[in-house]
């Protein structure tokens, strides 16, 4: 008999066709029986939003964003070097998975397939990493190993970094900085997260999941996760109530998957106290995959915004993508 915890079906003429293993024997199984086995395998093929974050796949281990060291006042570097750039505590982490596995055979075709989404979904990165009269010293990278593949974007010019993976399961992974710096009264700069941008990206990702499935033949229903972590950032409140921090530098630009419209302050209940770290899941059908994402993303961003201490309704954020 074969070790492990998988169903196997054997049948022996004469006698009842299912067994199980109990120890060192195989004995007929009755109804009850297998009912409880098909239960048990039911539940580890669809693993709970808790148990997805606390398992450690390859993901939590390459798809991260970095931020630059700051020089301490009064001191500088010399000619040449350059401090090593440290993994951030704060960023926008998005999981899209089929609710029905898949055997994706990663390879040069679906590398590329990839590529070609991520400037289709987040139109504007392309033409950042394409313009060097801007300066913003954007450009694409990518990762591999035999079950992973991933592609990143670096802008220098403000510190930001978005990432983007597949495994051979066909799920797709985002990830993004949410730190975002904006200039204050008296030229202070100050460092805050935009909900503006994080509507933005889950909007996106979501469009870019659709597409790639799309190029698969998947049409069957996924599961979106969302993890956010903004300690210790405020968020951003600007004069007029527009809460837009990077977006237009990365989405502004006309087609189907332009930024969504911002929720303006008066219509969120501030935090005394705000959370650090929130989470969120919402299952998708292809419906809700095709077309505007307004459902999947007012869900998503309302779990975030309670989990950190904010509160909305969920009409107001349905009503951003009119």
């Amino acid at each position: 008999m074969f070790a492990g915890n998988s169903l196997y079906l054997f049948t022996k003429k004469g006698e009842p066709p299912v067994y199980v293993r109990n120890e060192d024997q195989s004995i007929p199984a009755d109804a009850a029986r297998l009912q409880s086995l098909l239960a048990t395998r039911e539940l580890h093929a669809h693993p709970t939003a808790e148990s997805t974050f606390s398992s450690p796949p390859l993901f939590t281990q390459h798809l991260y964003v970095t931020q630059a060291q700051s020089i301490p006042s009064g001191h500088s570097l010399p000619a040449g070097y350059e401090l090593q750039r440290m993994r951030s505590p704060t960023f926008l982490r998005i999981q899209l998975i089929p609710e029905e596995p898949q055997n994706l055979r990663l390879d040069l075709g679906v590398e590329q397939e990839l590529r070609l989404i991520v400037p289709r979904a987040y139109p504007e990165l392309a033409d950042n990493v394409d313009d060097i009269a801007r300066h913003m010293g954007a450009s694409f990278t990518d990762f591999r190993l035999r079950d992973w593949y991933q592609v990143n974007y670096r802008e220098t010019l403000r510190d930001y970094e978005m990432g983007w993976g597949i495994d051979s399961g066909a799920s797709l992974y985002f990830v993004s900085q949410v730190r975002c710096k904006t200039q204050q009264q008296a030229a202070t700069v100050v460092e805050v997260w935009s909900l503006g941008d994080l509507i933005t990206n889950l909007d996106c990702t979501i469009e870019a999941a659709h597409r790639f499935w799309d190029q698969l033949n998947f049409p069957g229903e996924a599961r979106v996760l969302a993890e956010l972590h903004v300690e210790p950032l405020p968020l951003l409140e600007r004069t007029g109530g527009f809460q837009a921090g990077y977006a237009s530098y990365f989405y502004e630009k006309g087609g189907p998957r332009k930024r969504a419209k911002v929720l303006t302050t008066d219509k969120l209940t501030r935090a005394s106290q705000h959370g650090a770290m929130a989470t969120a899941f919402v299952d998708l059908t292809y419906a809700t995959r095709w077309g505007s994402h307004a459902e999947p993303v007012a869900l998503l961003t309302n779990q975030l915004l309670r989990d950190l201490g904010y509160s909305a309704t969920l009409d107001d954020l349905r009503s951003l993508f009119a």
